[in-house]
């Protein structure tokens, strides 16, 4: 299972630098919100959750923080994560696809877990300060010695705070 994930992260990054865009077209510095309307892990669903991001452009490249919170049946599952994402094609596209891999804590109840999650999505919208952002992610945890994966989609808005 190691050398699995090991050889999928490495062949994410690969693909992603072979895309990415000039400094040049890059956004400074930029704050989201997402709402998770579909979050999946150790068989149950939840529709009630959501993600904040910040993420600072460093030339090819973003540098983001991420915390999020899904709500289950009597119980909330947090994480907090960090981790490398990289926009495609220039920052004044009405849609602007983007690739990430983040990678952190995972927290419910009384167990943590190690958390890797490579994702991609798409900002889109006319204006240069707001725009919309959908994204897919697929999160693999390993707590106690046992592994399991999630899957989340999101809908959200993320402000651009300048070059």
């Amino acid at each position: 299972m190691k050398s699995r994930l090991l050889a999928m992260s490495l062949l994410a990054v690969v693909m992603v630098f072979g895309g990415a865009q000039s400094a040049a077209a890059q956004d400074g510095l930029q704050l989201g919100a997402s709402y998770d309307f579909f979050y999946r892990e150790f068989e149950e669903t939840s529709a009630a959750g959501a993600h904040f991001d910040v993420a600072k452009s460093l030339g090819s490249f973003s540098v983001l923080g991420e915390i999020g919170f899904n709500d289950y049946d009597g119980a909330t599952v947090s994480s907090y994560q960090g981790g490398l994402r990289f926009p495609f094609g220039a920052s004044t596209a009405s849609a602007r696809p983007f690739a990430q891999v983040t990678t952190g804590l995972w927290r419910c109840c009384d167990t943590n877990a190690f958390v890797l999650q490579p994702g991609a999505g798409v900002e889109f919208g006319s204006s240069a300060k707001v725009k919309y952002r959908v994204q897919f992610d697929y999160r693999w945890l390993r707590a106690d010695g046992d592994n399991e994966s999630a899957v989340r989609a999101s809908a959200g808005v993320v402000f651009n705070l300048g070059n």
